[in-house]
């Protein structure tokens, strides 16, 4: 993601979670200083890549699972740097894993109106029980854009 608004707005802090620390180090987005590359363990050959080429690399593994990303941990460490806000962009694992740990205070969605066939959840989260035992959301907000629905849902 990228702000296309030089000098309006205020950039915002690109962050990858890369657990294994297996990032290509031909990614797109490392050609733009600034980002923050998270993983569990230390790798001072991918840190001083990262380093080079004005990123930062974080590592923060969950004391449950090592092989994981601490998510709270990471919100945290944003926090310490001054960042209030987090738009997560994942996929279904990453969104279900930010769910499940309750750290999630709004969703929004955006929906065309095509069916593009089989693909992935939005979120890999357990079936509940019953229906009648899912998590509910409160609809904030819905709106058109063009001929695509927003559909802003708040806890």
């Amino acid at each position: 993601m990228d702000a296309r608004l030089e000098g309006l707005v205020r950039k915002p802090l690109r962050v990858v979670l890369d657990p294994s620390g297996s990032i290509d180090r031909d990614a797109r987005f490392l050609t733009i200083p600034d980002a923050v590359v998270v993983t569990t363990r230390r790798d001072p050959g991918l840190e001083a890549f990262l380093k080079e080429r004005g990123h930062q690399f974080w590592v923060l593994p969950d004391k449950e699972d090592p092989g994981k990303v601490s998510l709270h941990d990471l919100l945290l460490k944003l926090a310490s740097v001054g960042v209030n806000d987090v738009l997560l962009e994942a996929g279904a694992r990453l969104n279900g894993a930010f769910l499940e740990a309750d750290l999630v205070d709004e969703i929004v969605f955006y929906q065309a109106p095509c069916l593009l066939g089989e693909g992935l959840g939005v979120a890999a989260v357990p079936n509940p029980p019953t229906p009648g035992d899912a998590r509910r959301w409160n609809i904030v907000d819905s709106a058109l854009f063009g001929r695509d629905q927003r559909l802003i849902l708040r806890r």
